[in-house]
């Protein structure tokens, strides 16, 4: 949601759609978390993060020079949006990785203070 390449304005339906899905996505997991008394670990969450790196991989070699596309921006940035200022070629993937990781630790944070505080 911060990085958004959308070709049209806020006019148009497919721009609220957009932020709609992605809000309810973010929602989901807040509520997930807050809801269910679930714990989570460090290792569940180092083991999401491996699943999401494992899809990055299948999806970054296959899938988008099979079709042309740029599914979850591993091809090249988005026009115009944060993603440019995290380099080119090996770099791009090396700070998108770390952006990933920072944001897995982060949420992991959030979820165990959360749940501490109950």
């Amino acid at each position: 949601m911060i990085t958004p390449d959308l070709p049209y304005g806020a006019e148009h339906f497919r721009f609220w759609k957009f932020f709609l899905h992605h809000i309810a996505i973010s929602w989901t997991g807040i509520f997930l978390v807050l809801s269910i008394p679930i714990r989570i670990t460090l290792a569940s969450m180092l083991r999401a993060f491996l699943f999401l790196v494992s899809y990055a991989l299948v999806v970054g070699v296959l899938i988008n020079p099979l079709t042309g596309a740029n599914y979850l921006y591993l091809a090249r940035p988005a026009a115009d949006t944060l993603l440019n200022h995290f380099g080119s070629g090996i770099i791009y993937y090396i700070n998108l990785v770390t952006a990933t990781f920072v944001a897995f630790v982060l949420l992991y944070w959030l979820a165990k203070w959360f749940s501490d505080n109950k």
